[in-house]
């Protein structure tokens, strides 16, 4: 189940469980078990409890409001990764235009907002988790047979209510704020970020020096690790908050636990996913010497990367489908079959 959580050391362990013990206390009332093992765990304020139950204990605070009964946590194999990705190409070649008019929605619309001065950016940052819902349902709405349309993108703001639409701001405003943080940590451990921003900028071609490769690489690489908690925490987060009713900092618990349990899953679908864009990314380097011209090659990236976006969200949506099991006629916000 889903608050079958990470092992923890025993000897911690007593301690969260008494703290959990005393806080829980006032909400044995009015909340239904469906672990008789957690009742019994916080009915006591012993530190010879079993480290599984006080686990059990520290999620079912963390993750109070989850419909336990409804929905079950699905530990999967290292193979589920790249099964993902599969079935996220199915679902995109299912309605592959109003999809890819999705996306194109997106695009346009994060332009637009980026362009707003001095807060562009950050307001990006905090819509993005609504824009997110707005493609999961896109997703739901393709496995259902239902049409998609462009407008289905700010599902996630007006068709859950106002309270959904805040508590989407707020989780959007934590991702700002983590993503900002991991910029800046990046940013010490990376070192002078000159010779990226002259990459970035055009002003220095990758051919010119090789310490300009290994800079983008170095810097690349600490960005991805600095930012992969900030993954995990909102790989779930906005689905879980949209859906099922899980306030927002519950539902980045959540989201890490679920992303911690199929951990090797995960890692298989990112390298997964990474090897695909690095093979297309050398295929048209490839096309480039061949043809000895850019311009074709620069006219496809566009229509590529567009398709691979695209992709990547159905695949992200069948990672949700893959790491949660529930009943549909029981979770809130939804009226289909996975």
């Amino acid at each position: 189940m889903l608050y079958d959580l990470l092992p923890l050391p025993r000897q911690s362990i007593g301690v969260i469980c008494c703290v959990l013990g005393h806080f829980a206390s006032g909400y044995l009332d009015s909340m239904t078990f469906t672990c008789h093992a957690m009742l019994t765990c916080l009915s006591r304020t012993t530190q010879l409890i079993s480290s599984r139950c006080c686990v059990n204990a520290l999620a079912l605070i963390c993750c109070r409001g989850f419909n336990y009964s409804a929905m079950q946590l699905i530990e999967t194999s290292a193979k589920s990764g790249y099964i993902w990705i599969g079935k996220g190409i199915w679902l995109f070649q299912k309605n592959p235009l109003n999809l890819l008019a999705l996306l194109l929605t997106y695009l346009f619309s994060m332009m637009l907002v980026v362009n707003i001065p001095v807060i562009g950016y950050a307001l990006w940052l905090i819509l993005v988790p609504g824009f997110s819902i707005g493609f999961m349902s896109a997703c739901r709405d393709v496995l259902a047979n239902k049409h998609v349309f462009p407008l289905t993108l700010f599902t996630g703001f007006r068709s859950h209510g106002r309270g959904v639409a805040w508590r989407l701001l707020q989780l959007g405003l934590i991702y700002c704020v983590l993503v900002t943080t991991s910029l800046f940590l990046s940013s010490i451990i990376s070192g002078d970020w000159t010779p990226l921003l002259k990459i970035m900028s055009g002003e220095v071609k990758l051919d010119d020096d090789v310490d300009y490769r290994r800079v983008l690489f170095s810097s690349i690489v600490s960005g991805l690790v600095v930012y992969m908690p900030t993954i995990m925490l909102f790989w779930f987060a906005p689905v879980l908050t949209a859906w099922h009713s899980v306030p927002p900092v519950k539902a980045m618990f959540c989201s890490f636990v679920i992303c911690w349990r199929n951990r090797i899953a995960f890692l298989v679908y990112l390298a997964t996913w990474f090897a695909v864009i690095i093979v297309t990314s050398l295929v048209l380097g490839l096309a480039v010497v061949v043809l000895n011209t850019s311009n074709g090659v620069l006219t496809a990236l566009l229509p590529v990367s567009v398709i691979l976006w695209t992709v990547i969200y159905c695949s992200f949506y069948m990672s949700y489908c893959g790491c949660l099991s529930f009943e549909p006629h029981t979770s809130p916000g939804t009226d289909y079959i996975i």
